[in-house]
């Protein structure tokens, strides 16, 4: 069959995949995530407030225990939201880009 040019199909694909990560971001900062601190909050027992700064915390005198497991979730679930979508785009871009390579 010959090798095809993927330059079309990957334009395609980051255009399309920029708005679906700007609307994905929006959701995931705006709906997502809080839902995440408020389960993490009723299971743990403990209020877990957003500070000003952006990262969780929970009230003085909580045992570190608690507050480890708060900030690892924290860290976990936003690296999980930004770099994942990316990951299944680049996953894409070497799909495409391979099975145009070897036709």
């Amino acid at each position: 069959m010959g090798k095809k040019d993927p330059s079309t199909a990957l334009a395609v694909l980051l255009i399309v995949s920029a708005v679906l990560y700007s609307l994905w971001l929006y959701l995931f900062f705006s709906r997502l995530r809080p839902a995440v601190r408020e389960r993490l909050s009723r299971k743990l027992g403990v209020t877990v407030h957003r500070s000003y700064k952006g990262y969780w915390e929970v009230p003085d005198g909580t045992p570190w225990q608690v507050g480890l497991r708060v900030s690892l979730s924290d860290i976990g679930s936003f690296l999980a939201g930004l770099i994942g979508p990316l990951s299944i785009v680049g996953l894409l871009v070497y799909l495409i880009v391979s099975v145009c390579r070897h036709g």
